[in-house]
């Protein structure tokens, strides 16, 4: 079976819900496919049948009047306020949900307390009082999230401080309004969703680490990156991104050369296998539709040719999915993206060294404060004016299937054309999409 076909059927069978991706075996049967490739194909569709919630018995509705029993509780556990995620008590056997009363402040993370609250049905436990005992330890990611915000707060003004956190430590929540409109009003906001190239441009930065330590172990440049990923809190694209990089690295380590687009396969069956639920979480959707069509598109020009070109297919490959989802798509983004991306990299390698990496490099802080203060002004400028010049999104009409099945359509379709190409592109431009896509 043809690799741009096993690719396409292995996606349909990932992403389309309810398990109805296994409808393409008897197809893919008819195409030619050996007994492993439908096995294969037959396990990645039960994936999407283990990420569908187990249904709700009884009535969904809970009377209005219903009395709210509070219970007074006291808790031993350890504190811990993980990035990306709501503060919780961690317990010997488990976690526990809880919120602060106002005139309390919170504890350090990985200090274990003794806290006195009220609880409630349904809701977390409200902490009225909170005494300290022992010393802290663990929650190394929590204290590390920390570091990066004193970080912050010494180099940049609370105005630039949004920005740069969500390109360097993926905290879109705190993008400030005005940024956060003119991406979406110029179609550029994925270029805030950490990905391929803040994985590609750490990935670098730690091969030249390593090139400077007298090294080339890929395994240490894996232990240096997966924090990195935990302190980002381990989006569905920056997954897709580092373990597209740990199985490209495991190649190379073998000896063996993969084609990209069944190693993105392979990357999205251990994505999926890991959280099913991601299957149906719409960045991810986008993240692996996206890298399939600027892949397949790559294929099909050689030189410079495939790094212009291939924007084209990560727009055409989610148009789709975006249409349905947002009702709209923004096709000028493919021209405003090169004028933003030499600023998300200056941004970017200044984060990494000033403030991901902590006091480590402070030293500079006299130079890197101001260079980031600038990179980041320049680059709010740049989308703002942007955004005044381009024309409106479009808002297409609706597609008579859903849209992750249009993105799948269109995806096949780039596919084919990349299989069929009569010279098949292994040239340096092609390679080097690959490493910072994937």
């Amino acid at each position: 079976m043809p690799h741009a076909l096993l690719v396409t059927l292995a996606l349909t069978c990932l992403l389309t819900p309810s398990g109805l991706g296994l409808l393409v075996l008897p197809f893919a049967g008819l195409a030619g496919a050996d007994r492993s490739q439908l096995v294969g194909l037959a396990l990645l569709g039960l994936v999407p049948l283990a990420a569908r919630p187990p249904p709700v018995s009884g009535s969904s509705q809970e009377p209005e009047a219903a009395p709210r029993h509070r219970q007074a509780v006291e808790v031993r556990g350890r504190w811990r306020a993980p990035p990306h995620v709501d503060p919780f008590l961690e317990l010997a056997d488990r976690r526990v949900a809880v919120r602060l009363a106002s005139d309390l402040d919170p504890p350090r993370p990985g200090q274990a307390i003794v806290a006195r609250g009220i609880a409630e049905p349904g809701r977390p436990l409200r902490l009225v009082d909170i005494v300290e005992r022992g010393a802290i330890s663990g929650a190394w990611i929590d204290r590390w999230s920390q570091v990066c915000d004193r970080r912050l707060a010494r180099l940049l003004p609370p105005d630039q401080r949004g920005l740069v956190g969500a390109l360097v430590l993926g905290r879109r929540a705190e993008l400030p309004f005005e940024v956060r409109e003119a991406a979406r009003a110029t179609g550029t906001m994925h270029l805030f969703a950490l990905s391929g190239l803040h994985v590609g441009l750490i990935a670098g930065f730690l091969e030249g680490l390593a090139g400077f330590m007298g090294t080339r172990s890929r395994l240490l440049r894996l232990a240096l990156l997966a924090p990195f990923v935990a302190l980002a809190g381990a989006r569905p694209s920056l997954l897709r991104a580092t373990t597209g990089w740990c199985v490209a690295s495991l190649a190379a380590h073998r000896g063996r050369s993969s084609r990209s687009l069944p190693r993105l396969a392979t990357v999205a069956l251990l994505v999926f296998a890991w959280d099913p639920g991601l299957a149906h979480d719409l960045s991810a959707q986008l993240s692996f539709v996206a890298v399939a069509g600027l892949l397949s598109v790559a294929a099909l020009f050689s030189g410079r040719l495939s790094l212009w070109f291939a924007p084209c297919g990560a727009f055409l490959a989610t148009a789709p999915l975006i249409a349905e989802t947002f009702g709209r798509v923004q096709p000028w983004g493919l021209l405003v993206t090169p004028l933003l991306i030499p600023l998300v990299s200056g941004i970017l390698t200044l984060g990494l060294v000033c403030i991901v990496a902590g006091p480590c490099f402070s030293v500079f802080d006299g130079l890197a404060g101001p260079a980031l203060s600038v990179l980041a002004d320049l680059l709010a400028d740049t989308l703002w004016w942007s955004a005044q010049l381009v024309p409106p999104p479009v808002w297409p009409a609706p597609l008579p299937v859903s849209g992750l099945v249009g993105s799948l359509a269109v995806v096949a379709a780039l596919a084919t054309l990349a299989h069929c190409r009569p010279h098949p592109s292994g040239d340096a431009a092609s390679a080097a999409l690959q490493k910072w896509t994937q």
